[in-house]
């Protein structure tokens, strides 16, 4: 049955039986006597309450109790009881709804009994924020992006329910940021004749750009290092050129130097010139500057030529410190702090002896390697004579000796005993003898002068007499007897060793007296003797000793008990205890004098024992080893002459404390250097060779000089405090003693 046929039945059977056709579909609200705003939401609700084949619904709204209808929703579907009104803007207290089911057979209704709609009073309601908002920095169209802004209400939207809406703002500027940036919050009021309601956000304005270049740096010329800096400070401080704007501020430079090295005084730099806004962003514009150095040093100093004598000592030490003060030349670069300096010296070229020349150039060169030179001559010349190290010695021949020809040869060839050294070469030796008449009516005598030449011709002169006298002037008796040699056996510094003496067969004048110079050996064989450079003499039962241009008393037997004896080297008083009588082991009685030192502790040994015909027996000549209580304990152990045994200490087993025996001994790996020496000198011991317990070095009398223990391979001894001569080095090995002989200059 169509809509039209069911609505005209309705309208018919309305007015017979209004219950009957509410009584299958009942509307359950609005029910009436509730009072809506106009602009309210209401939920109309209804129900079957007797089910139908329904085809779907109708709703209507009346505002005078029912004589009027207007849809409000037709032909909805049956499974829809519910519908969203929307109060429409009718004031009314007659309000109704009206719910039609429109069925296949018979339709019903259900009516609202009345409501009222009254007016809203209600102030506009906000339908969306404002939102916040950012904006670019830019002093020329910022302002118009911000009146969009405000005049979008910043996007905020509102509905209203009275007359005279509109919209408001509080914005009057920004606060002060970097540059054209800042930031305000604004409040957007919506407002009608029923209220207002407010909402804000916040405007930003910032600057995120940097500056733009309207032209870019440009690279500077190369300059040379000791050229004016003044352009290339001007470059830097005009940005290199480049030029920048900024829309929001103004531009601040700086820069930032990137370098490369090449040399001190030559290098690349690249320099970043940096545009800086107000805000803090950046932009960067390179360009690069190069500064070259090829302008050499300048010596403002030029070396100096030098002469070095041959003879000195340190020789190679001056010409080293001459080569490092760059003979004495100095120079300045103007782009380098530092000068280095270079030579071409690798020794000069010999011309006499160990003298020479060489030609040698200093190269001054700066950081960048470029070189200034200055040339001089080192020479090294030879303009000292030979050193004397012992004076030749006049000699004394028997006239009417036959072999005195071959012994006037001997003492030629041995330049009359002269000892010369020259630092830079080779020796020549000649004298001018002339032959002399051998006659025994008078003494006859001839000065010889000998003469000595270096290679480059420098000489010395030496003077000896050789004297012709009737008789032979005989050795003294008494002390060391006749012409016996004497080998003394004797323990020091915890080791034995053993000399042999004797004196020379001729004697020696000295300021009108005569000597005769104690000899010395270390061999055992005795064929190889040394003189002492000490000079004996004996007069009224004393000896007397000549050292150099002094001469003291080195034993005095006329002493008695009581007598006081001063030792001539040290100063030392001795006092004679008493005076007794030895045997010797060949049966001869000698006398013996105890002598005591100051120092002496009663009950310990006499330091000091003489016995006449041998001398002291802490040692036939070691008056300097008088009162030693250092523990330097010397004791002669043995004496033997010609080797008949005619001293034995009684406090002793054995002659020999330590063996003498030399087997296994290398001496040639043993190496004494310089020698001669003045300064100091190296003793080497090989890898092969057992080290010494110790080295002692003396003199021709027995003195020491120097004394330690040995622990390594290499030792070095300084002499620079001796004086000039010959000295003995003796080394005590484990299977014997090894003696040397070494000259100080």
């Amino acid at each position: 049955m169509n809509h039209l046929i069911s609505r005209s039945l309705f309208i018919i059977a309305i007015f017979l039986s209004t219950t009957s056709l509410r009584a299958h579909v009942a509307l359950d609200y609005p029910l009436g006597g509730e009072t809506f705003i106009v602009g309210q939401t209401v939920l109309v609700q209804w129900h079957i309450a007797v089910p139908h084949e329904t085809l779907n619904w109708d709703l209507y709204f009346s505002t005078d109790a029912g004589v009027n209808w207007e849809p409000l929703q037709l032909n909805m579907p049956v499974s829809q009881l519910t519908y969203n009104w929307e109060i429409p803007n009718h004031l009314t207290s007659q309000g109704r709804i009206r719910v039609f089911m429109n069925n296949v057979d018979q339709d019903y209704l259900d009516i609202s009994m009345n409501f009222t709609i009254a007016p809203n009073t209600t102030p506009p309601l906000l339908d969306a924020p404002a939102n916040d908002t950012t904006i670019e920095c830019s002093t020329g169209n910022q302002q118009a992006a911000i009146d969009a802004w405000l005049a979008n209400h910043g996007g905020a939207s509102a509905t209203n329910f009275c007359d005279g809406f509109t919209w408001t703002h509080d914005y009057t500027g920004i606060s002060n940021g970097c540059g054209a940036s800042g930031s305000t919050e604004v409040i957007f009021t919506a407002a009608d004749a029923c209220g207002f309601i407010t909402t804000s956000a916040t405007l930003h304005v910032v600057d995120t750009q940097p500056p733009v270049f309207t032209e870019l740096a440009s690279d500077m010329v190369v300059l040379e290092c000791s050229q004016n800096l003044g352009p290339y400070y001007t470059w830097i401080n005009n940005h290199g050129g480049a030029r920048a704007i900024d829309l929001c501020g103004i531009v601040q430079w700086s820069f930032d130097i990137v370098v490369i090295d090449d040399c001190e005084g030559s290098f690349f730099q690249t320099v970043y010139f940096i545009a800086t806004d107000n805000c803090g962003n950046q932009a960067t514009t390179t360009a690069d500057f190069s500064m070259d150095d090829n302008t050499p040093p300048v010596i403002n100093q030029q070396a100096q030529d030098t002469i070095i004598e041959c003879s000195a000592a340190n020789q190679e030490t001056i010409i080293t410190n001459w080569l490092n003060r760059q003979g004495g030349a100095q120079a300045y670069d103007a782009c380098s702090p530092y000068v280095s300096w270079t030579n071409n010296y690798s020794g000069f070229n010999l011309e006499c002896g160990g003298s020479g020349m060489a030609e040698v150039t200093f190269n001054a060169i700066d950081d960048c390697l470029n070189i200034s030179s200055t040339t001089v001559t080192l020479r090294v010349e030879d303009t000292i004579g030979p050193v004397i190290l012992q004076q030749a010695k006049d000699t004394i021949l028997d006239c009417g000796d036959s072999e005195h020809e071959s012994t006037i040869q001997n003492w030629l060839d041995h330049h009359a005993g002269a000892i010369v050294h020259d630092q830079c070469g080779t020796l020549t030796w000649s004298h001018d003898f002339t032959p002399i008449p051998d006659s025994c009516i008078a003494p006859f005598s001839q000065v010889v002068t000998f003469t000595v030449l270096d290679e480059c011709f420098n000489s010395t002169t030496l003077d000896a007499s050789i004297t012709f006298v009737d008789t032979i002037i005989p050795k003294p008796v008494g002390f060391l007897d006749s012409s016996y040699v004497w080998t003394e056996h004797s323990w020091f510094a915890n080791a034995s060793q053993t000399f042999s003496y004797t004196f020379a067969d001729m004697p020696t004048v000295i300021s009108d007296t005569i000597y005769y110079e104690l000899l010395r050996s270390n061999e055992e064989e005795e064929t190889i003797w040394y003189g002492t450079n000490d000079f004996f003499r004996f007069d009224n039962k004393k000896v007397f000793v000549r050292q150099g241009s002094f001469e003291g008393v080195l034993f005095d037997f006329n002493l008695t008990e009581g007598d006081t004896f001063i030792e001539y080297v040290s100063g030392i008083p001795l006092t004679v205890d008493e005076i007794d009588t030895i045997q010797l082991q060949n049966g001869e009685l000698r006398k013996q004098w105890k002598l005591r030192c100051d120092k002496h502790q009663p009950g310990l040994p006499y330091e000091v024992l003489w016995v006449e015909g041998i001398g002291n027996l802490k040692g036939i000549f070691g008056q300097d080893l008088y009162c030693q209580f250092d523990g330097s304990h010397y004791e002669m152990l043995c004496m033997d002459r010609n080797d008949t045994l005619l001293y034995d200490n009684p406090e002793v087993d054995e002659c020999w404390l330590l063996p003498t025996a030399l087997d296994g001994l290398n001496e040639g790996s043993i190496s004494i250097y310089p020698n001669p020496a003045s300064e100091s000198i190296t003793i080497t011991f090989g890898r092969s060779q057992s080290l010494p317990r110790q080295v002692i070095i003396s003199d021709g009398l027995g003195t020491i000089h120097w004394q330690s223990k040995v622990m390594s391979e290499t030792i070095s001894i300084p002499i620079n405090e001796y004086s000039p001569g010959i000295y003995f080095l003796n080394m005590e090995m484990a299977f014997g003693m090894i003696s040397k002989i070494i000259i100080v200059l």
